[in-house]
This record gives structure tokens, C-alpha cells and sequence, in this order.
């Protein structure tokens, strides 16, 4: 899902160096997340489908550092949110001119 979300984003805002730096940090993320929990079972779920503890012996990560690391990617979201209304509105505002034209 990330891979395809990225290329997306870099396609709608190719010239976007925030949104490039922005998702260099997700990716980080994203690899540090299914490093520790593949699959995304441990922290949802106590065992995976075939009853076993999805990782073995224990998860540790540093709850300050993710938070501010998550921080900064929901800021990006954010962001990212702003630039893609932006669009649908001019996008909308194009569909309307040339209906009303008519």
C-alpha cells in the first residue's frame, strides 16, 4: 500500500521536495514498523493464525521516538491533505466553468 500511495503522491506533486522528504520519513517508518511486527499481527493480535506468537520473545521500541517521528509524518499527512484538496477544488472549479459555458 505504501509503494503505491508514494508513487501516486510523486505523481500528482512530482516537483514537491517536502512531499520527497516527507515520504523518505514514512519509509523509514513503514521499514522499522515491519521490521519489528511483519505481518501486522503482534500488535494487534496476541497470536497469529496458526495460534503462535507472532514474534518471538519481546517488542521494544521507544515510545518517545516513535511519537515524534509520527509526529512528523501526520504533519506531512496533513500537508498532503491540503495539496489534494487544492486539486479536487481546482478540479471542480474546471468541471463547473465548463458546465456552466454550456
Amino acid at each position: 500500500m505504501y509503494k503505491a500511495a508514494k508513487r501516486l503522491l510523486e505523481h500528482s506533486f512530482p516537483d514537491d521536495e517536502g512531499l520527497s522528504d516527507m515520504m523518505k520519513k514514512l519509509e523509514v517508518v513503514v521499514t522499522d514498523l515491519d521490521a519489528v511486527d511483519p505481518g501486522s499481527f503482534n500488535f494487534r493480535y496476541p497470536v497469529n493464525k496458526s495460534l503462535e506468537r507472532p514474534v518471538k520473545g519481546s517488542v521494544t521500541m521507544s515510545l518517545v521516538a516513535l511519537r515524534s517521528t509520527m509526529t512528523e509524518v501526520l504533519e506531512g499527512f496533513d500537508s498532503i491533505d491540503t495539496a489534494l484538496q487544492v486539486e479536487a477544488d481546482a478540479a471542480e472549479d474546471a468541471l463547473s466553468a465548463l458546465y456552466d459555458y454550456e
